[in-house]
This record gives structure tokens, C-alpha cells and sequence, in this order.
């Protein structure tokens, strides 16, 4: 299967409604196996993603760029971790491909982040000002700290 980011990516509404249920959406409760990963595209949160699939874990990679999401992909279907490639008579569950979803999510936009988190059991911030964001004098405040901040209010917002 030759899949690409778009494939695999939705893009979140605008507007997030907290509600009174603790995963922020309602009628969902957490799921433990789910795993949010924001920065995923990043070269922690890729590595962050693979060994997270390794493991047996779902990923919502939080991505702003399709580009590198494909990249992402790409080095997931490297990995081979299906039963069906390794143990041919192991029962066939869902691809490692189909375990990883890609949710379009700019941490400098909250509005963007409640409904990319909804529902994950565990959220894990891979983000870091990039090489070109740390020239510019404002990228470190605003990646390193209010964009991990924006993560971590909406994450109170629900858990």
C-alpha cells in the first residue's frame, strides 16, 4: 500500500468546545493505547513515534507541515513490525501503518489542539524552536515556551 500523509491526515476544526467528560470530548472517554505526540515530524518526536509503534501503541502524530509527515510515514513503513511480514500464520491485526494517524495541529493556534488530543490516554510535547525559528528572535519564546504552554492548558482542559 502506497500511502501518503494525506491519506492518513484530518484536519481539525476550528472551534473546540470543552465539555464536562474528561477527555474534552463528549461521550469519549481516554484511550490508553492512544499516544499523542505533538512535534512528530521533529527528529525527537519521529524517533519518539517509531519506538512508540514498536511497542505496540496507536500514535496521533500532531504535524504542521504535510511534507514531513510523509517523511514520517515513510520511515514507519520501514520498520516492518506487521505480524503479517514476520509470522505469517500470526492473526492479522491492523498494520503498523494503520496505527498511526496524522492530525494537522499548530500549538501556536489553541483552538487547533483540544480536538487533536481528544481522547488520547497519554500526550507526549517532542517540540523545539527549528534551526530557522531560533533566528528569528521571537521563535524560542514562542515555540519552546508558549507553544508547550498551549499544549499543556489544553491538556488541563481534559484530564
Amino acid at each position: 500500500m502506497n500511502e501518503t500523509a494525506s491519506d492518513n491526515y484530518r484536519e481539525e476544526p476550528k472551534e473546540f468546545q470543552k465539555s464536562a467528560t474528561t477527555s474534552g470530548v463528549e461521550g469519549k472517554s481516554n484511550d490508553n493505547q492512544l499516544v499523542f505526540v505533538a512535534g512528530a515530524t521533529g527528529k525527537v518526536g519521529s524517533r519518539t513515534v517509531r519506538e512508540l509503534l514498536k511497542l505496540g501503541f496507536r500514535v496521533r502524530a500532531g504535524v504542521r507541515s504535510l511534507q514531513k509527515a510523509n517523511a514520517l510515514l515513510e520511515s514507519v513503513r520501514q520498520l516492518k513490525l506487521d505480524s503479517q511480514d514476520t509470522l505469517p500464520s500470526a492473526a492479522v491485526g491492523p498494520t503498523t501503518e494503520q496505527k498511526i494517524e496524522i492530525v494537522g495541529c499548530d500549538l501556536e493556534k489553541p483552538d487547533e489542539i483540544g480536538l487533536a488530543i481528544s481522547n488520547a490516554g497519554v500526550v507526549v510535547c517532542c517540540i523545539g524552536a527549528s534551526e530557522k525559528e531560533v533566528f528569528d528572535v521571537t521563535g524560542p519564546y514562542r515555540i519552546d515556551y508558549q507553544a508547550t504552554k498551549n499544549l499543556i492548558d489544553a491538556g488541563n482542559l481534559r484530564f
